[in-house]
């Protein structure tokens, strides 16, 4: 038998006896005991301050957890994961191989997002986004969206939905994009890039290579398929006011290109914010 107490109990004396009623054994206990008063203020003082150590936890806990939502805020604006640094190096190297290993290493982000509760940098979700583009993934809007909420002044995101307007031949949709993020950076030359594309897909030949020349001039003349693109202006180019349009096979292939060629360049044309 065990007896509770609020207080010290000290047994004098305890006598058993039993009996049977109703087929069923039934033990009684006489206990005769002493109580210490004094002890049970001890124990009621001890009570207390358990009491007031819990809600010093408790408020230590809430504590802990709005510090780390602001670290985790702060970490998802600076970009500096580096477990999410690794991941995309590591995915980086399998897209290299072969860029049809998009949908897998698609997954692998989206698990690492899960794994972190959706606490990951904003270029995590831009390079998802990038990713959907290569698959045709329904997922572009959210993954873009997402990244746009954690880093509203970074003009690469808005460049990205200029792809995605290219792919679905909204030219004038992509300019519009392009001409937001060069809003937010009037140097930042993947803007103008893309902005080239549009205006040479709808026949803007002239302004296509100029935005094209600003490009290369700020940044793009190290990356091959900018390059490319330049070179192929060129060649439609035939005169002062004359024309001739992109076939649709090029049409694919140049914005192929500039997908690919930003997911391989990420790290390179990640737009840091200006203190």
């Amino acid at each position: 038998m065990e007896v509770i107490s609020m207080q010290t109990m000290q047994v004098k004396d305890c006598t058993f006896t039993q009996d049977y009623t109703n087929n069923t054994l039934v033990i009684h206990a006489a206990i005769r005991a002493t109580v210490d008063d004094d002890d049970f203020q001890n124990f009621q003082k001890r009570l207390d301050e358990h009491d007031k150590i819990e809600a010093l936890q408790s408020q230590l806990d809430a504590e802990k957890a709005k510090n780390q939502a602001a670290l985790n805020r702060k970490m998802q604006q600076s970009g500096d994961d580096p477990y999410a640094a690794m991941l995309a190096e590591q995915e980086l190297q399998k897209f290299q191989q072969n860029v049809q290993y998009a949908a897998v290493i698609r997954k692998d982000f989206a698990d690492f997002v899960d794994q972190r509760a959706g606490v990951v940098p904003a270029d995590i979700y831009g390079r998802m986004a990038l990713l959907d583009l290569c698959t045709g993934s329904d997922l572009f809007q959210r993954d873009i969206n997402k990244a746009m909420e954690i880093a509203p002044k970074d003009p690469l995101y808005y460049t990205i939905s200029a792809l995605q307007a290219l792919r679905q031949e909204d030219y004038y949709g992509a300019e519009a994009l392009a001409d937001q993020a060069l809003r937010l950076d009037k140097r930042y030359w993947p803007s103008y890039y893309v902005r080239a594309i549009a205006k040479g897909f709808r026949g803007s030949t002239r302004k296509a290579i100029a935005d094209c020349d600003t490009a290369l001039k700020r940044g793009g003349e190290s990356h091959r398929y900018v390059m490319l693109y330049r070179a192929k202006l060129e060649r439609i180019f035939v005169g002062r006011h004359n024309y001739e349009n992109f076939t649709t096979p090029e049409y694919q292939e140049i914005v192929d290109d500039a997908i690919h060629g930003f997911y391989r360049d990420m790290d390179q044309i990640k737009h840091k914010n200006k203190r």
